[in-house]
C-alpha cells in the first residue's frame, strides 16, 4: 500500500512586489559557487531533463540552440542530457534521449561544452539507467534488468534479475561514459537516482530483494554504488566533478525514508568520490505518483525544501534542490536561509531563459514568470517538450527570444478577435 505523505509547505508563498524592488536583494542568487575546481557564476541552475530534441540518441542543433540560449541568459550551470542511456538495453527512444554508450558521440558532448561555456555557464550531462524502468519493445529489443524481477506498476516491463555479469558491467558503462563526458570538456557529470532508477532499486528494500552481496543489508544494498563510484574513479580521477541526484524521501511506506535517504547520502560522502548531492522528494511507482516529482500547480511552492535543508545540516557537500521553485524570491530565499547551495529552476527557464539576465540588469518585473501548468511534460507524450507561455522555447532557430524594436515611434493600433480580447 503506497503512502506518498504530504509534502510541506516550507516557505508561504509571499506577494511579489518586484518591481521597483532593489535588486540587491537577490544577491544570495548572483553569489558565484565552487564545486571542487569548478566555479559556477550564480546559484541557479537547469535540472537534467528530457526536452525530447535529440535524434537517434544524439544532440540536435534544436538541442544545443536550447541549452545555449539559458547560458546566453545568464544561468550558472545547466545540466543536459535527462536520462541520459549508458547501455545499449536503456533505450534513448522512449522520450527522445541521449545515449552516450560509444565513444562517437565524444564531438557532439564537445559541441555541447562550445555552446554553453562561450556564453559564461557550467554544462554537465546526466548519466543514467532505468533498471527495472526500461521499456524492452524499442529499438534493440533487449529485455529489462533490475536489482530484482519486480515490475514497477507505472512502466509494466518485467525485469528479469541481474547476474554478476550485468552489474560488473552496468559499472563499466558509467565509468565509460563518465570518461567520454571528460574527454568531450564538459564540466561534471551527475549520476541519476531519480525516479528511482537504477542506484536506488538497489537503495530501496521495495525494490532489491536479493540475497546475494547486493541485498539485504545497508552495507550490502550500498555494494553497487560504491563499486561503481570506484570504477568511475579509476577512470578519470579524482578531479573530475562527479554528482549525483539522490532521493531524500521517498514517501512510500517501503521505499526510502528520510533516515535512511541521509544515512545513503553520509555514506555516499565518505567515500570523497562525490562531490555534490542533487535532493529530490517522491517517486514514480505508479502512475497517480508521477506528479510527486514532477510538481505541477497543484502543490505548494517550494514542497520539498526541508529534504535539502535537512541534508545541508549533516552533509558537508554542496547540495542542490529542484521542485516547483519557480520565481526569483523564493529561490533568493532558500539561499539565503540556507535551504539548499544552488536552486534549480528547469521549468522556469523554459518559460523565460533569460531570468538572470534580467536580474543582472535590474529588470526583475520583466521575467515571464512559470505558473507550474506542466504542459512542457504533458507534451513529451507526444513529441517535443513545449511551454504554455513561450512559443519561442525549443524553436530557438526561427523565432528569438528577445524581441527588437524596430522603430523608436509607437503606433496606435486596433485589435479585433474574439476569445478573451474582445470584452
Amino acid at each position: 500500500m503506497l503512502n506518498i505523505g504530504t509534502p510541506r509547505r516550507c516557505f508561504e508563498q509571499r506577494p511579489q512586489t518586484i518591481g521597483n524592488t532593489n535588486v540587491s536583494k537577490y544577491n544570495a542568487l548572483l553569489a558565484p559557487l565552487q564545486i571542487k575546481s569548478l566555479m559556477i557564476r550564480n546559484r541557479i541552475f537547469s535540472t537534467g531533463h528530457v526536452p525530447g530534441y535529440a535524434s537517434d540518441g544524439l544532440p540536435t542543433e534544436r538541442y544545443f540552440r536550447y541549452h545555449e540560449e539559458k547560458a546566453k541568459g545568464g544561468i550558472g550551470l545547466t545540466i543536459f542530457g535527462g536520462t541520459t542511456a549508458v547501455s545499449p538495453e536503456h533505450t534513448a527512444a522512449l522520450w527522445s534521449q541521449l545515449r552516450v554508450a560509444d565513444d562517437g558521440v565524444i564531438p557532439h558532448l564537445a559541441g555541447m561544452r562550445e555552446r554553453v561555456h562561450a556564453h559564461g555557464a557550467a554544462v554537465m550531462i546526466q548519466l543514467d539507467h532505468l533498471g527495472r524502468r526500461m521499456a524492452w519493445n524499442t529499438e534493440n529489443w533487449i529485455p529489462a534488468m533490475a536489482p530484482s524481477p519486480i515490475p514497477e506498476p507505472g512502466h509494466r516491463s518485467f525485469p528479469r534479475e541481474m547476474d554478476q555479469h550485468d552489474i560488473d558491467r552496468v559499472i563499466e558503462e558509467f565509468a565509460a561514459a563518465t570518461w567520454r563526458a571528460r574527454e568531450a570538456g564538459l564540466d561534471g557529470v551527475e549520476l541519476s537516482a531519480a525516479g528511482p532508477h537504477i542506484f536506488a532499486q538497489f537503495w530501496s528494500p521495495f525494490c532489491n530483494r536479493r540475497t546475494d552481496g547486493y541485498g539485504g543489508s545497508f552495507d550490502n544494498r550500498m555494494r553497487f554504488s560504491l563499486e561503481l563510484l570506484e570504477a568511475v574513479r579509476k577512470r578519470v580521477g579524482p578531479d573530475f566533478v562527479v554528482g549525483m541526484r539522490v532521493p531524500g524521501d521517498e514517501y512510500h511506506s517501503e521505499g526510502l525514508h528520510p533516515e535512511e535517504c541521509l544515512k545513503i547520502a553520509k555514506r555516499l560522502e565518505d567515500t570523497g568520490m562525490i562531490d555534490f548531492l542533487d535532493v529530490y522528494g517522491g517517486q514514480s511507482y505508479e502512475h497517480y505518483t508521477f506528479s510527486m516529482t514532477n510538481t505541477n500547480m497543484s502543490f505548494p511552492i517550494a514542497p520539498y525544501l526541508h529534504l535539502p535543508m535537512a541534508f545541508r545540516s549533516e552533509i558537508n557537500l554542496p547540495i542542490l534542490h529542484a521542485q516547483r521553485i519557480q520565481d526569483i524570491d523564493t529561490a533568493a530565499r532558500a539561499i539565503s536561509e540556507g535551504a539548499t547551495d544552488m536552486v534549480g529552476m528547469t521549468r522556469a527557464h523554459l518559460s523565460d531563459p533569460h531570468i538572470m539576465r534580467k536580474l543582472m540588469e535590474g529588470r526583475p518585473d520583466d521575467i515571464r514568470q512559470c505558473v507550474g501548468a506542466a504542459y512542457c511534460i504533458d507534451q513529451l507524450d507526444f513529441g517535443p517538450a513545449m511551454c504554455l507561455h513561450n512559443p519561442a522555447t525549443g524553436r530557438e532557430e526561427h523565432l528569438p527570444q528577445t524581441l527588437v524594436r524596430k522603430t523608436s515611434g509607437l503606433r496606435k493600433v486596433v485589435v479585433v478577435g474574439g476569445g478573451p480580447s474582445r470584452a
